[in-house]
């Protein structure tokens, strides 16, 4: 978020989650008469649309289990949002970030990473330089991370320098 240096949006993320959450309950709320209303007569209205010719569409009330897993959903959801930070900058009860989780990543790769480059801590950058293996992941590094911008012949274009000098 430090694009967002206002405190507003904060709070918009906030007002935007919570309220279609409740907007939903209010909604299903608002609706279950119509929603549960049993057919007059045990006989579901026709809304007058055929299709096919024979397939007619039934005005049918909604099952009482699909309600249940509606405010399930939503009880789900506004649990999700307290727990997990999903309230703009509020962090949630969990605490969990996923800058942590990322770094926590990195540092894992380092360590897995550094019997690798162990051998070449003691050698001089000429060394280095004349060693086969440190060329081969030298270049691979450089194909992965540098070549996007600079050429896979390090000669750049018209936005980035040329490495080959």
């Amino acid at each position: 978020m430090s694009d967002f240096v206002s405190g507003f949006w904060g709070y918009f993320i906030s007002i935007v989650a919570v309220g279609g959450v409740v907007f939903c309950v209010t909604l299903l709320y608002s609706q279950r008469r119509w929603l549960g209303a049993k057919p007059v007569g045990g006989q579901a209205e026709d809304t007058g649309h055929v299709w096919d010719g024979d397939l007619t569409e039934l005005n049918n009330p909604v099952p009482g289990w699909w309600t249940w897993m509606f405010l399930l959903a939503c009880a789900v959801a506004l649990g999700y949002l307290f727990l997990m930070p999903g309230l703009g900058t509020y962090q949630g009860l969990l605490g969990y970030s996923s800058a942590d989780e990322v770094a926590q990543q990195q540092a894992k790769m380092a360590e897995a990473m550094r019997p690798i480059y162990a051998r070449f801590e003691t050698m001089t950058v000429p060394q280095i330089a004349a060693d086969p293996g440190a060329r081969e992941i030298g270049q691979r590094l450089f194909l992965n991370t540098c070549a996007q911008c600079h050429g896979s012949d390090a000669k750049g274009g018209p936005s980035f320098p040329n490495l080959a000098d």
